[in-house]
């Protein structure tokens, strides 16, 4: 296992660390669009 995936603290319950991400993409002749999410680390599942 790399040293970068350990982890000093791991979760052990949903709702101790959340990732967020942001994007943005463009759709031809549509224009610019943004996404944002939301991860929950322990659950594994996008919240928002």
């Amino acid at each position: 296992m790399e040293a970068a995936d350990q982890f000093y603290n791991p979760t052990t319950a949903p709702n101790q660390l959340w990732q967020t991400d942001f994007t943005y993409f463009k759709i031809k002749n549509w224009g610019w669009y943004y996404l944002s999410t939301v991860l929950d680390d322990y659950l594994q599942y996008i919240l928002a």
